[in-house]
């Protein structure tokens, strides 16, 4: 398998990856009937622009927060900030976007 490799992983989380992976989600979330969505990110990934794609597409569809709290080798940390804000926003649904640790830098 290629790194462009399109590839899908359920247990019970589904990992949606590969080209057009983001023209899937709202087929995904229409499927679970995700309403309050938590998209959980990092600074880079707002930085390039990237969250903007998927704000795009969920606009006006479903309610969404953010957090984009996510550091290069996450911490315990973050993952309690996410959740306290899923809890706080009702969200029913997790939208991860980026990969690996999130934000990492070699400068």
């Amino acid at each position: 398998m290629g790194l462009l490799d399109s590839f899908e992983f359920i247990l019970p989380t589904g990992i949606n990856f590969g080209l057009g992976a983001v023209s899937r989600l709202t087929g995904e979330l229409d499927d679970i009937g995700a309403g309050r969505i938590l998209i959980v990110t990092d600074r880079g990934i707002v930085g390039a622009g990237l969250l903007d794609r998927i704000t795009r597409l969920v606009e006006g569809r479903y309610e969404y927060t953010v957090y984009d709290g996510v550091e290069a080798n996450p911490k315990d940390r973050n993952a309690e900030e996410a959740a306290a804000l899923a809890r706080d926003t009702g969200a029913d649904c997790v939208v991860a976007l980026g990969g690996g640790s999130p934000g990492h830098r070699n400068d």
